[in-house]
């Protein structure tokens, strides 16, 4: 440290060869002291407060400073049709900080630099390397210290490199803005603040590979993927119809992307968009030898904002859909993809056009093809049906008593398990004849008692019997099947089942909730007449099921609740009511309803007691699991109305596999 010091002062050497010739210690602090507090002060030396002004970043907008307080503000802003327009500005507002000295004279200029490490260059000549200096009317530290000054740069200058020489508003690169305070006008700045960094980027996205655009009945489809690997890849739609009107008139959408063009009418000569556009468009939307004076062409051709018709979608690849299209089936829609990055940077697609295509769902399907079933959730049963008017109530009762439980538990049974213990406390209270089996060799406390209730989660294939009426039998019609093909669905369900006797087993009643969905893409409709060999992918319907059911529950459980063996075998059987829904992108293709029948099942269970004797004790202790296991089983529903002819037909035989909970 000495001969550091020593080598940095000439005149403090002789000090210094004085403090080996006996200078005691306090007397050598002092001296030690008195150098590095008045280097500063000799010449040649420069003592730089980084933190002398804060500089922020944003508008100006009447009069008012507003700050970028996001980062998404920042590339917004800072991108290439904003370099590109000479009149774009960018507001900074910069604050002295207590950190600025006071002895600093207030005549002092306050200079602004744009770059990277504007303050650790030791010269101006050094600083120009990586820093450019603005062209910012230069303010004092006296104006900075009575108040905030707020200066104004256009873009372009502020993100220039400074080895260009003209303006280049492409590539990307990051900067920050320094103000410099040089007290000495020597051009080495003794005082400086710095702000937050900015990214510029000025490079558009990648051009998109592929731009498909499908019509349905009432909706497009516009899909596009893009060769970018990057998840900051947007898509927007613009559309217009062939005479240049806007498809949408009362539903306008914000555009979000930047031309230099629209914000500024400075032509971007960079502008990437596909070379052969012109002419592919002309020849889509029915212009002759390459003419693409077709007013809606040219209006997507100049990417006019007020033909946006689409929020903006990320991803490399995205699927946008236009609904509600109130349109002429014979008028032709253009369609061109507008692709953006986080600075709003612009590619586009060549325009495309399309024309709506009429299709049917499967509603449509099933009517057409003589299906009787007729919207409804009435539980009224036929006249020969009348006295089974009382299982219609119970049923009614089984059905909001589901829906009341599905939608407490969320179907989540790590939800459901703490409410069935907290729900079933008085219950089982009650039950205290149930007896207590204690096998020898387990304390008492951990012996299983006589469970009182089974809590099952189950999955399985479903295809519903919609084309086992007799009317479509008759026909020889199989509209679901053909509509959405022959493969199953998968169905998931729960149930709760609560016992009240216990003959050598568990005796009760169950009640079950469950969902399965299938979808498929609409049927074409040439000439009016539908054609399930072609499908409109634009349109699509889906089909929602919810089967809900109240059964009377026995499990054989004698001989696995004395450990002889860990099977149990089951048998249910009880009342259906399955609410379906039909939903159909196509205009007026939706339809619902609910359908009343009867059920039975078969099933058996291993108790998986054994398999790990500590995990059954703790989840008997901590949560009152008697006994978790695995099940299989199989249903016969028939769900068809118990006879009545114009409901529709969700039954099926199938199986299901799951595990359950025993309390």
């Amino acid at each position: 440290m000495l001969v550091v010091i020593a080598k940095s002062s000439r005149l403090a050497l002789p000090g210094i060869l004085l403090a080996g010739k006996g200078l005691d210690m306090r007397r050598w602090v002092s001296i030690f002291l008195a150098l590095v507090f008045s280097a500063p002060l000799s010449p040649g030396v420069a003592w730089a407060v980084e933190n002398a002004a804060t500089i922020k970043i944003g508008e100006l907008k009447d009069g008012k400073f507003t700050e970028f307080t996001n980062q998404t503000q920042l590339d917004e802003f800072f991108n290439r049709a904003n370099c590109l327009c000479a009149t774009k500005q960018v507001a900074l507002e910069i604050e002295a900080t207590s950190d600025l000295p006071t002895d600093v004279d207030d005549g002092a200029s306050v200079v602004l630099w744009a770059g990277t490490e504007c303050n650790k260059a030791s010269n101006e000549v050094d600083r120009k390397k990586t820093c450019r200096k603005l062209g910012i009317e230069l303010f004092t530290v006296g104006e900075l210290r009575k108040a905030k000054v707020t200066k104004s740069v256009t873009v372009g200058p502020l993100v220039q490199r400074p080895e260009d020489e003209v303006l280049d508003c492409s590539g990307q690169r990051d900067l920050a803005v320094f103000a410099l305070i040089d007290t000495g006008g020597d051009a080495t700045p003794e005082h400086f603040g710095q702000s937050a960094k900015v990214g510029y980027d000025g490079d558009p996205p990648t051009q998109p590979s592929s731009t498909t655009a499908e019509a349905g009945s009432s909706s497009i489809t516009v899909s596009g993927s893009s060769v970018a690997t990057t998840s900051d890849i947007f898509i927007q739609v613009l559309c217009a119809k062939a005479d240049g009107t806007s498809v949408f008139t009362d539903n306008k959408t914000d555009a979000k992307y930047e031309l230099s063009e629209q914000t500024c009418q400075v032509k971007d000569e960079k502008l990437t968009l596909p070379l052969s556009c012109t002419k592919e468009d002309a020849a889509v939307s029915g212009g002759t030898n390459g003419d693409a004076g077709v007013t809606g062409v040219k209006k997507l051709n100049e990417l006019d904002k007020d033909f946006v018709c689409s929020e903006r979608t990320q991803g490399t690849t995205a699927t946008i859909n236009l609904q509600g299209l109130d349109l002429d089936p014979n008028e032709k829609i253009l369609i061109r993809a507008i692709y953006t990055d986080a600075a709003l940077n612009t590619v586009a697609s060549c325009v495309s056009a399309v024309q709506l295509t009429p299709s049917s769902g499967f509603w449509g399907e099933y009517q057409k093809d003589g299906g009787l079933a007729e919207e409804g959730c009435s539980l009224a049963p036929p006249r020969r049906a009348r006295g089974r008017s009382l299982l219609g109530v119970l049923a009614l009762f089984a059905v909001t008593g589901v829906a009341w439980l599905a939608r407490r538990r969320r179907l989540k049974a790590r939800h459901i398990v703490p409410f069935l213990l907290a729900g079933l406390a008085a219950s089982t209270t009650s039950t205290a004849r149930a007896q207590v089996f204690i096998e020898e060799g387990y304390p008492a406390a951990e012996q299983a008692r006589v469970s009182t209730s089974v809590f099952e989660v189950k999955l399985g294939p479903y295809f519903p019997d919609v084309d086992k009426e007799d009317a479509l039998v008759r026909a020889g019609k199989t509209p679901y099947e053909t509509f959405f093909g022959d493969d199953s669905s998968l169905m998931t369900q729960i149930e709760y089942d609560r016992f009240f006797l216990w003959p050598a087993g568990q005796l009760g009643i169950g009640l079950g909730a469950g969902y399965m969905q299938e979808s498929g893409d609409n049927c074409k409709l040439v000439g009016g007449v539908s054609n399930c060999s072609q499908r409109v992918t634009a349109d699509e319907t889906i089909f929602h099921l919810i089967p809900l059911h109240l059964s009377a529950v026995y499990r054989f459980t004698y001989l696995a609740d004395r450990r002889f063996f860990p099977v149990a075998p089951y048998g249910k059987i009880g009342l259906s009511y399955y609410i379906w829904l039909i939903r159909d992108e196509a205009a007026g293709g939706d339809a619902e309803g609910a359908t009343l029948g009867w059920q039975w099942s078969l099933g058996l269970t291993l108790r998986a007691d054994d398999l790990d004797p500590g995990a059954t004790r703790n989840l008997r202790n901590d949560f009152g699991v008697e006994h978790a296991g695995f099940f299989a089983e199989m249903t016969k529903a028939t769900v068809d109305g118990l006879g009545q002819e114009r409901k529709l037909s969700v039954g099926d035989f199938t199986w299901s596999a799951g595990v359950n909970f025993e309390f």
